[in-house]
């Protein structure tokens, strides 16, 4: 426990930083960067010390979107990870997958759809983005884990690095996930752009019909009462 509240609470501030220091999507969602250390935690030292770091660097969504549930997710995240990493020396990018699909999405569905009564269609938009946001954080922590092996092996300081199979694995996910991540939030920052400018669009054409028909209607009213 003494080990836990040393590495976890430093490294879990580093996170709460990691998560302050976000990145705006679009409307009220935010790419979190914070649970990078995290999962390095979880990998590194276990479930306990991962507990303490996420609890610390989840705190900030608190502050971020007035609810509890985010820390929730990202903890239980953050357990699994270093669990089954402990018991398995499974690849932390799809222990982090198969967390999402089998447990992360139902909870923020209950979270957010059955407790806080979110739309179905935010609720399911906030399965997405934080489903993404996870999987994309425990694939930087993996791809930082190889480099740092890398040259640790390189230097002599270390006998073998990640197993070629776990490098390929990432790597195939990078792939994939990086350049459709790219893809989407382009898209849907460029849609909310057209959005915005047809809206200010609008706006303006029903200022200019205001502007041209209020003074016929002072006119008419006034004539009006002259009669």
């Amino acid at each position: 426990q003494s080990r836990a509240l040393l590495y976890g609470l430093p490294l879990g501030l580093l996170g709460f930083v990691g998560n302050w220091l976000r990145i705006p999507l679009f409307f009220n969602f935010d790419f979190l960067l914070g649970s990078i250390v995290v999962i390095l935690v979880a990998r590194s030292l276990g479930a306990f010390p991962a507990l303490i770091a996420s609890l610390v660097a989840s705190a900030e969504t608190y502050f971020l979107w007035n609810h509890p549930y985010a820390m929730l997710s990202f903890t239980c995240e953050a357990v699994f990870v270093g669990y089954w990493h402990q018991r398995r020396k499974a690849n932390i990018v799809l222990l982090d997958g198969i967390y999402w699909v089998v447990i992360g999405m139902p909870l923020v569905w209950l979270c957010y759809y059955n407790i806080m009564g979110i739309p179905h269609s935010l609720a399911a938009l906030a399965i997405l983005k934080q489903t993404v946001n996870g999987i994309f954080n425990a694939l930087t922590a993996g791809l930082l884990i190889i480099l740092v092996q890398s040259v640790l092996v390189r230097t002599g300081r270390r006998a073998e690095g990640v197993p070629f199979r776990s490098v390929l694995f990432d790597i195939m996910v990078a792939s994939v996930l990086v350049p459709g991540l790219v893809f989407v939030i382009a898209s849907v920052r460029t849609g909310i752009r057209e959005h915005e400018e047809a809206t200010l669009r609008r706006l303006e054409n029903a200022f200019v019909t205001a502007k041209t028909l209020l003074p016929r209607y002072l006119v008419n009213r006034m004539t009006v009462g002259d009669v």
